[in-house]
């Protein structure tokens, strides 16, 4: 019994996992030209990725196709015929779907204006100390998401987030705002918002705020306190839904 599993992100490599352990040859077909989705794009999961793909790299019952696109795929007696763009095919008894989540893509950015996977790139782990001028650094959590338009929790977000600013305060000493709607937190997050907050990084629940880009900063307007108030950072890091 075969099983393909679509996508090679971290959901992907738990499927194929948990079908080989169920005795199941397993085929992963990822449309880019290596594993790992998301997880690769973020500087604290990849090694966290490989060591979990690790567990099955050298699976007798595993294949994995990188850069294969999927032109259709057909069922006929309970059984899938998949065929490829480089005109190969593949039978199998089950198809896992695990393309993956797309983060929201917000319409403001800027030189100073980014979103969290764009920072996460800034501060890699590779990466010794924060570029020159990030003295004062707001985090606005809850981007295309908990609003009237789109009321869903990600659900990551907040912890994401917060292991970010651990990481930065760590290259550097920075002042770091976060704005947030809701902290959503479990487990030892809850110790690390405590420690945060204990380092100095200072929390505003609002959910009314807006940016100006200038040349010398971001102006960021918010409501907290029944005032309104005005406030410049050197950046902003927009904390996306996924």
């Amino acid at each position: 019994m075969r099983v393909v599993v679509v996508g090679g992100g971290i959901s992907g490599v738990a499927a194929a996992k948990a079908a080989l352990l169920l005795g199941s040859e397993v085929t992963i077909l990822e449309a880019s030209s290596s594993l790992g989705g998301l997880m690769a794009k973020i500087a604290n999961c990849r090694v966290g990725f490989k060591t979990f793909f690790d567990e099955i790299r050298n699976h007798p019952g595993l294949e994995v196709i990188t850069g294969a696109t999927i032109e259709w795929a057909s069922e006929r007696g309970g059984l899938f015929e998949i065929l490829l763009e480089d005109g190969s095919s593949i039978s199998a008894s089950s198809i896992v779907v695990a393309s993956g989540a797309q983060p929201y893509e917000p319409q403001r950015k800027g030189k100073r204006v980014m979103t969290s996977l764009e920072y996460d790139r800034l501060i890699d782990q590779e990466t010794e100390r924060l570029p020159e001028g990030l003295r004062r650094i707001a985090f606005v959590l809850c981007v295309g998401s908990r609003s009237r338009e789109y009321p869903l929790c990600s659900s990551v977000c907040c912890s994401y987030t917060l292991r970010q600013i651990r990481w930065t305060l760590q290259r550097a000493k920075p002042e770091v705002t976060v704005f947030y709607n809701d902290l959503r937190l479990s487990g030892q997050e809850f110790f690390l918002e405590k420690a945060l907050r204990e380092a100095g990084v200072r929390f505003l629940r609002t959910s009314s705020r807006n940016f100006e880009e200038t040349e010398e900063g971001v102006w960021v307007t918010y409501y907290v306190g029944g005032r309104i108030r005005q406030e410049r950072f050197d950046s902003i890091v927009l904390s996306c839904a996924l």
